[in-house]
């Protein structure tokens, strides 16, 4: 039996971090890098879903199958093999969902800090929209724009970090504008706005 627990014990650790992920992904207080593409609601339910499945596989893993079998002496229960192969085949569908969500085309790095905790990263969607990031494997993604662009308008023609704190952006009318920004909150002092303009 120490075997079926150490699988139940997999799968509901497993499950959970699924659940924390999808969750945290659609309502936590930050917008961490590594969960941006579950934030489409369609790959936030599948990866909540098989979450849910894997918790409960390895919860009946490890209690039911027992007190079932024990109740109403069908031995099958007691062990339920085909369980643990569908728990098994969830998981996989899950890497396999994880690593295809990490496929999309993501933001092109444009410019990164002296220190390398940030980067600013340019997303290319109708208009060009700039956003502030930290590095590592817990790097997170700020909530606002420093700047955005709009097709036939003002145009960046280069960025970089000024100093530890700032951003400094060359636009195509011939200025410099710097931008600051609070490293715990990504959140600049200031919005470059040229795409309402």
């Amino acid at each position: 039996m120490p075997a079926n627990r150490g699988v139940a014990a997999a799968l509901v650790l497993a499950g959970g971090l699924a659940i924390a992920s999808a969750v945290l992904a659609g309502w936590g207080p930050w917008r961490f890098v590594a969960l941006i593409p579950l934030e489409r609601p369609s790959r936030a339910i599948a990866v909540l879903v098989t979450g849910v499945a894997l918790v409960a596989a390895g919860l009946l893993r490890s209690f039911l199958p027992a007190s079932l079998a024990s109740l109403a002496s069908l031995p099958w229960l007691a062990s339920l093999p085909w369980l643990a192969s569908l728990a098994w085949l969830a998981l996989l569908a899950l890497l396999v969902g994880v690593v295809i969500a990490g496929l999309d085309a993501g933001p092109a790095t444009v410019a990164e800090s002296g220190d390398g905790r940030f980067t600013l990263v340019a997303y290319d969607r109708d208009h060009r929209h700039y956003v502030l990031r930290t590095t590592g494997p817990f790097g997170r993604e700020g909530r606002t724009d420093v700047a955005c662009t709009a097709p036939g308008g003002v145009q960046v023609r280069a960025v970089r970090f000024s100093d530890g704190r700032q951003v400094a952006f060359d636009t195509s009318d011939g200025l410099t504008w710097q931008v600051g920004f609070s490293p715990g909150s990504l959140r600049p002092t200031r919005i470059l706005d040229w795409c309402t303009r």
